[in-house]
């Protein structure tokens, strides 16, 4: 039985994860596992009441923002493929696109102060 799942990043969530039954250590019977004819169900004693054990389940996915990113990632990395295939045709648009470069980066450098 899984006791508990935890996310370890920022774009992983987890959701509905407290559905696992809490085991008081050291109780009498406390762990034992049965199935209950009446709600078809396992059911875990916890020392003090049977808990259903089907009682949920536990979601993880990317969080909104990594889903975002991906989608952003992926449309970029299109358009990326696109100008590389029209520079592959035509060798003008692959000399402005180097043009283009040098300034955005001598801009950059200008507005760091660093030129």
């Amino acid at each position: 039985m899984i006791r508990s799942i935890t996310p370890t990043g920022r774009y992983v969530q987890v959701t509905n994860n407290t559905s696992t039954p809490y085991f008081s250590p050291g109780t009498q019977g406390a762990g034992q596992v049965r199935y209950n004819t009446n709600t078809s169900n396992m059911e875990a004693w916890d020392g003090v009441v049977w808990k259903d054990i089907n009682g949920g389940y536990t979601s993880i996915g990317l969080s909104s923002e990594a889903e975002t990113l991906l989608d952003w990632a992926r449309t970029r990395r299109d358009q990326d493929l696109r100008l590389e295939a029209l520079m592959e045709s035509h060798p003008g648009i692959r000399d402005l696109k180097e043009k283009l470069d040098i300034m955005v980066a001598l801009a950059a450098e200008e507005q760091n102060g660093t030129r």
